[in-house]
């Protein structure tokens, strides 16, 4: 994805756990 979601929203962070998160649901899926 070209522009991240932390770009989108200007949060860092909330980037960082949105790339944990969908990581996560690969891993488990």
């Amino acid at each position: 994805m070209p522009i991240s979601i932390g770009a989108i929203l200007g949060s860092t962070t909330f980037d960082m756990l949105a790339r944990v998160l969908l990581v996560f649901v690969l891993w488990t899926s």
